[in-house]
């Protein structure tokens, strides 16, 4: 805690807080910004630059879907994906997990990831099954643009 006011008392007083959690980690005022998926889409579509939809969860409803996560709080991908009505199965990795070798059966049909674990699992040989991306959406309050640029420099217009 002590570390903590410490790097709080070396902000610039000109500085904007943004939290990405439901509550503040500083007692710093600040803006939220809320998180939820943009869909689903599969993997090969996703490389293609494809953009994902709510239409791939219905698809995923019907069926049991895996979820695998090697992100530093995997709890939140998977609670969102759990807002969106799927029957997972989880497999939570440690951060940066490499995804040397796949961390679900063989067996395994429908595997959600993020976006950062898609890109390790890019071009891999996943068998049969089905690798879907769920890329996430994070959209600040009203009002933290505006905070933002109120604390930039005018600039001269010709």
């Amino acid at each position: 805690f002590d570390a903590m006011l410490a790097t709080l008392r070396t902000l610039p007083a000109r500085s904007v807080v943004l939290y990405t959690a439901p509550q503040p980690s500083t007692p710093l005022p600040g803006f939220h910004g809320r998180r939820r998926l943009a869909g689903v889409l599969p993997l090969d579509a996703w490389q293609r630059g494809g953009v994902a939809s709510d239409e791939g969860w219905q698809a995923l409803r019907e069926r049991p879907v895996t979820a695998a996560a090697g992100i530093a709080q995997p709890e939140r991908f998977f609670a969102l994906l759990h807002e969106q009505g799927l029957a997972l199965r989880t497999v939570a990795l440690p951060d940066h997990h490499a995804f040397d070798t796949l961390p679900w059966d063989a067996d395994t049909a429908d595997v959600v990831v993020t976006e950062k674990d898609a890109v390790k699992l890019a071009g891999r040989n996943l068998g049969a099954t089905r690798l879907w991306v769920a890329p996430l959406d994070f959209e600040p309050e009203p009002g933290f643009a505006a905070a933002v640029l109120r604390h930039l420099p005018a600039r001269a217009t010709r």
